[in-house]
């Protein structure tokens, strides 16, 4: 009996021991504060005319500062709108950048360098939710080497047809507009393809600017690619398209990351060019469809 009593003992001890790691091991969690992002969006910057504030920003990468000298923390990237646990008490800086789809990749998350950090101080209560719409600016810094928004009516920049043989071009129109008016082109069995670059070149150099992007709103009735037309100094050139972009049945925005694509073709002036061509059928042989449609709006070439 007395072993038995000494082996339940030591059962007892050994429980009480385990019981005891395992809060060190696993300490109870506190209750966490809570923010929600409901959107994020462009504003006006009255340093700069930067022409459509149309956005699509995604994610968000969010940084807290202590203002009391406590330690930083980053919570990473973030998909909005998001609710997000912060095991804080007490007065914060919270700092948002903006994120986007390089690209239109979700694989190809960037922090759009033109787009403002946001920072907002709040005082997080434990059990909380603080719920925060966040507006970001371009910085004053970017610069825009065209845009094109079609809202007088006409086709500045992306005016030079590189189809011979098609006579499609970039019409305005009001109706159906993404904003104020847009152009598009209209394709249909015999005039199946279109090639339109800007008639202008752009002297650009990476090693100063910077990143290098092309924004663009968009709805497509077919795949369509985007492309960068090298321009030696004898004036031939390198057409390179490497961005294509599927079918949208509404009004879409992408950016394009074109600075790896610029420095690569090596050429000191390049135009920007967009192309496509109705499919296909492969079991037919025939076109998929008679017509189609392929909108723009607010065409930009931004960087630094």
């Amino acid at each position: 009996m007395k072993k038995l009593k000494l082996l339940s003992g030591s059962l007892l001890l050994a429980t009480l021991l385990s019981f005891g790691a395992c809060e060190l091991i696993n300490p109870a969690e506190g209750i966490p504060a809570y923010v929600h992002v409901k959107s994020f969006t462009v504003a006006p910057n009255p340093d700069i005319f930067p022409g459509s504030l149309s956005s699509k920003i995604t994610h968000a990468s969010l940084f807290v500062e202590d203002p009391g000298g406590g330690p930083n923390q980053s919570f990473g990237v973030i998909s909005l709108p998001a609710t997000v646990p912060l095991l804080l008490d007490g007065e914060y800086d919270l700092n948002f950048e903006p994120v986007i789809k390089a690209n239109g990749n979700s694989f190809s998350l960037e922090n759009y360098p033109y787009y403002q950090t946001v920072q907002v101080r709040r005082t997080l209560v434990p059990g909380e939710v603080d719920t925060l719409v966040l507006m970001t600016q371009y910085k004053k810094e970017t610069k825009f080497s065209f845009i094109e928004d079609f809202d007088d009516g006409t086709v500045k920049y992306f005016n030079r047809n590189l189809e011979p043989t098609s006579p499609n071009s970039l019409v305005v129109f009001e109706e159906n507009a993404f904003e104020g008016k847009s152009a598009k082109v209209q394709l249909d069995t015999a005039n199946a393809g279109f090639i339109i670059s800007t008639q202008q070149t752009f002297p650009i150099d990476v090693q100063q600017t910077g990143f290098v992007y092309l924004e663009v709103n968009y709805k497509n009735d077919i795949p369509i690619e985007f492309g960068v037309i090298g321009v030696d100094v004898l004036g031939n050139e390198n057409p390179v398209f490497e961005y294509i972009v599927l079918e949208k049945s509404e009004w879409n925005k992408i950016y394009l990351n074109l600075s790896e694509l610029i420095v690569a073709i090596g050429d000191p002036e390049f135009r920007f060019a967009v192309r496509g061509i109705i499919p296909f059928d492969t079991e037919t042989g025939q076109l998929s469809r008679e017509k189609a449609e392929v909108w723009l709006d607010n065409i930009k070439l931004v960087h630094f």
